[in-house]
């Protein structure tokens, strides 16, 4: 729950495949971050997840 921490870091080390609607969720988590005043950040982001996010122009998800 973003209430309850000063950040959110999310570890995309595992993650081989992503779509829209995980984006999308990304997204809402950045948002309410960004509302509560804490921090958000994708970690471990290889190098296709990052094209992806390039791709969708949400590459800002990695920069938080």
């Amino acid at each position: 729950e973003v209430d309850n921490n000063q950040e959110v870091l999310i570890d995309m080390s595992n993650v081989k495949k992503i779509d829209m609607s995980i984006i999308q969720l990304l997204i809402s988590v950045q948002l309410a971050c960004k509302k509560k005043s804490k921090k958000f950040k994708l970690h471990n982001v290889n190098d296709r997840i990052l094209h992806i996010l390039q791709n969708a122009f949400c590459d800002f998800l990695i920069e938080g």
